[in-house]
C-alpha cells in the first residue's frame, strides 16, 4: 500500500493548500445570513467556488499529467507507474470535493449540515463495500476506485443541487459560472502539462519545478481568456478610482492656485 499513501500524500497537500483559503468563508456566511444578506451569499458561494478551483487546477494539473513524472523523481522510478496511476484517478474525486469545498463551509456557517453529515456517511460505506469487492478485481487500482466513485455520486448528484437549494440559484448558472468557466480555464495548461512531460525530459526535482514554472503563463492566460469580462472590469475600476484621484487633486491645485493669485 505505499503506492497508495504516496499519492494520497501527494493530494492531502493540495487538500490542506485550498481547505485553508476556504475555512474563511463560514464565518462569512454566518455573518452574512444573520444580516439577511442572500445575495452576498450568493456571491461567496460563486466567487469562494471559482477560487477554489483556480487555486488547486494548476497543481492538479500538473498532477494529473505529470505525477508520475514527479513521483519517479521524488521516490524512485519503482514507485512512479503504479503511484502515477493511483494518483490520476484519485485527483478525479480530489477535484471535484475541492469544488465543493466553498459549499461545504456554508452549508456548516447556515447550520444546514445534516444532510452533510448524512451523505458523508453514505460516503464511507459505499467506499469500503467497493473498495473490498474492486481490490480482487483490479488489485491496488480497484481501492482508488473504490474511493472515486461514491465520492463523485455524492460530489456531483448530492452537493450542487442541495446548496443550489438551500441558497435558490439556479443549478445550471451556478455549475457555469463556479465549476465550468473555471475548468475551461485550466484546459490549456493541462495540454501543456501534457506536452512538456512528453516532450521535456526532467533529471532531477529543481529542473522539473522549473519546467512547470516555465509553463505556469499558460494558466495566466487561460484564466484572462475565460474571465476577460472580470478582468476588464476590475481594470476599469482600478484605474478609474486612480484617475478620479488625480482630478480631484487637480482642481484642488486649481483652486490653491487662484486663492494665492488673489491681491
Amino acid at each position: 500500500m505505499t503506492f497508495y499513501a504516496i499519492a494520497g500524500s501527494l493530494l492531502e497537500y493540495l487538500r490542506q493548500l485550498v481547505s485553508s483559503v476556504t475555512t474563511v468563508f463560514m464565518p462569512l456566511a454566518s455573518s452574512f445570513e444573520a444580516r439577511g444578506e442572500q445575495e452576498q451569499l450568493r456571491r461567496l458561494l460563486i466567487q469562494g467556488t471559482r477560487a477554489s478551483i483556480l487555486i488547486a487546477s494548476p497543481i492538479a494539473g500538473a498532477l494529473f499529467f505529470r505525477g508520475h513524472t514527479f513521483i519517479q523523481l521524488w521516490m524512485g522510478g519503482q514507485y512512479a507507474q503504479i503511484s502515477g496511476r493511483v494518483l490520476q484517478i484519485l485527483l478525479i474525486a480530489q477535484v471535484f470535493g475541492i469544488a465543493n469545498f466553498t459549499a461545504g463551509n456554508i452549508a456548516y456557517g447556515l447550520a444546514k449540515h445534516r444532510a452533510f453529515a448524512l451523505s458523508a456517511i453514505g460516503e464511507s460505506f459505499g467506499n469500503l463495500a467497493l473498495s473490498i469487492f474492486l481490490v480482487k478485481q483490479i488489485g491496488i487500482n480497484g481501492v482508488a476506485w473504490g474511493t472515486v466513485i461514491p465520492s463523485l455520486v455524492v460530489q456531483l448528484l448530492f452537493w450542487p443541487r442541495y446548496i443550489c437549494k438551500v441558497l435558490e440559484i439556479p443549478v445550471p448558472h451556478y455549475l457555469w459560472q463556479s465549476w465550468i468557466r473555471p475548468g475551461l480555464a485550466v484546459v490549456p495548461f493541462g495540454v501543456a502539462c501534457y506536452l512538456s512531460d512528453r516532450f521535456l525530459t526532467a533529471t532531477h526535482l529543481f529542473q522539473f519545478l522549473l519546467q512547470i514554472a516555465a509553463i505556469l503563463p499558460v494558466f495566466v492566460v487561460g484564466v484572462a481568456l475565460c474571465f476577460r469580462k472580470e478582468f476588464a472590469w476590475q481594470f476599469r475600476a482600478k484605474f478609474g478610482s486612480l484617475s478620479s484621484i488625480f482630478q480631484r487633486g487637480r482642481r484642488s491645485l486649481k483652486r490653491a492656485d487662484q486663492v494665492d493669485s488673489l491681491p
